[in-house]
């Protein structure tokens, strides 16, 4: 009994210690935590519970008959065991698996195999306000809020232009891409509005980065919002022509949906999109 316990509970730690190597920060506090539950069983059934065996004896190990008390009260409670526990209904169950464990195996193996059918119909998508409860006073508000400026407008896309060195983003060239990029998104149709400019709120304090702000038409976790931040990094960002040494990123709250539901899919970390992160500006 102690080697298939020891054998069982290394078996669940192993298969939830993988969740450690998930590329998403929460699977893998999810993993520790997973890992080290089934180590603290295995250690409390192979020292604490032998010990209580042997300080309680047969009391601690008597039978309680809780089948037969509720059937004296006239419960339906079926008969799955007999008299004799050594021809009940286990028993049984457990000689016909030793008989056949060819046939057993593969009636197992296809009632596995058909449940995991309809993942090759999954699609992951990144979360949105519209996947929780609606009632919340908090919910409420951000929907008024959704409906007067836009649901794009709440989660933007901010696309970071990184010109390598301080005080030359404001350079010709680098603006006249930003321009082209900037007529180019703005022709697309789930754009809503694009704001730039050269001020303090678009160029940082060493001229080194610009921030393009662009609001959908839809919410971050909606198809036709994931389906821009692909035109926008596939086709729109390489077709305005930067200065090869000019890094161009996309961030804000489609392109990181979109980079969660990537990396969700990948076994890597670091696989997905690098995205824009805020502490850049002052």
């Amino acid at each position: 009994a102690g080697r298939a316990v020891i054998f069982s509970g290394a078996t669940v730690a192993i298969g939830l210690g993988l969740l450690l190597f998930m590329p998403v920060p929460f699977m893998r506090s999810m993993g520790v935590g997973g890992f080290l539950i089934p180590l603290v069983s295995l250690a409390a059934a192979a020292t604490l519970q032998p010990a209580l065996l042997s300080v309680y004896g047969r009391r601690g190990t008597r039978r309680m008959h809780a089948a037969d008390w509720l059937r004296r009260r006239r419960l339906p409670v079926p008969h799955l065991a007999g008299p004799d526990v050594e021809h009940g209904f286990w028993a049984r169950l457990a000689r016909a698996i030793m008989q056949r464990p060819l046939l057993f195996f593969a009636v197992g193996a296809a009632v596995l195999i058909a449940g995991t059918v309809p993942v090759y119909d999954l699609k992951l998508t990144p979360g949105s306000a519209q996947g929780i409860p609606q009632t919340p006073q908090s919910v409420g508000g951000l929907n008024v809020l959704r409906a007067a400026v836009g649901p794009g407008a709440l989660s933007p896309t901010q696309i970071v232009i990184d010109a390598g060195r301080p005080g030359v983003v404001r350079s010709p060239q680098i603006q006249a891409a930003v321009q082209r990029l900037r007529g180019e998104v703005e022709a697309d149709p789930e754009v809503a509005f694009v704001q730039s400019g050269l001020g303090h709120r678009y160029v940082d304090r060493t001229a080194r980065y610009e921030q393009v702000i662009v609001g959908a038409k839809h919410e971050y976790g909606d198809e036709a919002a994931q389906d821009f931040v692909h035109r926008l990094r596939d086709n729109i960002v390489p077709a305005a022509g930067f200065p090869a040494d000019v890094r161009v990123l996309a961030g804000g709250g489609p392109p990181q949906g979109v980079d969660f539901s990537r990396s969700r899919t990948r076994i890597s970390p670091g696989s997905c999109w690098p995205y824009w992160c805020s502490r850049t500006w002052c």
